[in-house]
This record gives structure tokens, C-alpha cells and sequence, in this order.
């Protein structure tokens, strides 16, 4: 009986996520209420206060989820057995829009945070929350492109700081435009993702490199 009180409990959640995700996308954080999230989930107030403090709770909870998924691909793309450190590299960056390519929810999600959250007292917590993921990211970021230099993927001239820029800047601004709601121009992001990553990392790749295409498994090139 208390197991399924539980499970009662976390669809609850789950139900209200969403329904504030819906509402967050239809009037944007700022203009949401917490009624209008009740009304949406089929609740009352009352059950939505009893699993969030309040809106900056809610709003908080909604970014988490983002934030678990960039970390669980991130880490999933390090860890993969076999995978050359240029493999891994790709997975790494690809991982976050994959995800929002294969799910809806997360679709969703990265939309609200890119296009329907400011940054006011709401959403502090929140953002706080997305920088301390973006420390992660760029820390885990910096030790691949270490490992493929080291492994003569990548030159060693490098500039790190402005590579990580450039490689982060252009994922989220793919991401960004990909997702911007009514765009008068419309870019198959799915089907050009893998083209657009390896243009990425193919660009700063060792001059005695032989790598034209990078997938799991890549063989280390011979170095001439």
C-alpha cells in the first residue's frame, strides 16, 4: 500500500512537471501562475503546493530536468567502451540534441529555457542550477579534446579556451535555432547533425590526421 502511495505520488509530480512545462510554453515562466499549472495537471492548488514550495520550486524542477539529461548523455558519450577519444568528442556534443531529436519532453523543456524563461527572481535558483551544469560540461568538454590531442586527433596548437568557446557556442546556437518557435527559416537539424559535427571537429584536427569521418570505433590514424 505504501509503495503504491509512492508511485501515486511521483505520476503526481511527473503530471505537474509537464503541466507547467505546457504552460510555460503556451504564457512563458514569467507570465505563468501556479493556478493556471493546477488547472492544466487536472489538480488543485493544494496538491501542487503539497510537492513544490512554490513557482521558483516548480520552475526549478522543470530545469533539473534538463540538466539530468545533459549530464547523463555527457557521461554516457565518456564512458563509452571501445570508442576512440574522437568518437567519444562527437558523442559528447551530439548527446543534449539528440535527446531533444528522439523526446518531446526534452524538446520541450530546452524551448522553455531557451525562448520562454527570463532571467527575473523566478527563475534565479534555476539559472543557477544551468551554470553550475555549464561548469561540468566545459570541464568534461576540456578533458576530451585533451585526450584527442594526446591520441594526434586534433592539433596541439590549439588555442583551448577559444576551441571550447566555439564548440559549446555552436551547439547551443544550433539548438537555439533549431528551436526557435515560428521561424521563417526551417533547418533539418536532425538530418544534418552528423554532417555539422564532424565539420566541427574535422577543422581542428591533427594536419597527419586520416579521419573523414568519425563513429564509434574510429581506429587511431597513422601517423606519417
Amino acid at each position: 500500500m505504501v509503495r503504491k502511495s509512492k508511485q501515486e505520488a511521483l505520476k503526481t509530480r511527473r503530471d505537474i512537471l509537464s503541466a507547467a512545462i505546457s504552460v510555460f510554453l503556451k504564457k512563458g515562466v514569467a507570465k505563468a501562475t501556479v493556478h493556471e499549472i493546477a488547472d492544466e495537471a487536472n489538480l488543485t492548488r493544494g496538491a501542487v503546493y503539497w510537492h513544490f514550495d512554490d513557482k521558483d520550486d516548480l520552475v526549478t524542477a522543470v530545469f533539473e530536468e534538463a540538466i539530468n539529461v545533459i549530464i547523463g548523455v555527457t557521461e554516457e558519450a565518456v564512458k563509452q567502451p571501445g570508442a576512440t577519444s574522437l568518437a567519444k568528442l562527437k558523442a559528447f556534443l551530439r548527446g543534449p540534441i539528440e535527446q531533444a531529436i528522439n523526446s518531446e519532453n526534452v524538446r520541450n523543456i530546452y524551448t522553455v529555457l531557451m525562448h520562454f524563461c527570463d532571467h527575473g527572481d523566478e527563475a534565479a535558483n534555476a539559472f543557477r542550477l544551468i551554470f553550475r551544469a555549464q561548469g561540468y560540461y566545459e570541464k568534461q568538454l576540456r578533458h576530451l579534446l585533451n585526450q584527442a590531442i594526446d591520441d594526434g586527433y586534433l592539433r596541439s596548437d590549439l588555442d583551448m579556451e577559444a576551441t571550447i568557446f566555439m564548440l559549446m557556442a555552436s551547439m547551443h546556437g544550433l539548438t537555439l535555432r533549431w528551436l526557435t518557435p515560428g521561424q521563417p527559416i526551417v533547418f533539418d537539424l536532425p538530418a544534418n547533425l552528423d554532417k555539422i559535427t564532424d565539420s566541427l571537429l574535422l577543422g581542428l584536427q591533427h594536419p597527419k590526421s586520416n579521419v573523414t569521418h568519425i563513429a564509434e570505433g574510429t581506429k587511431i590514424p597513422t601517423q606519417g
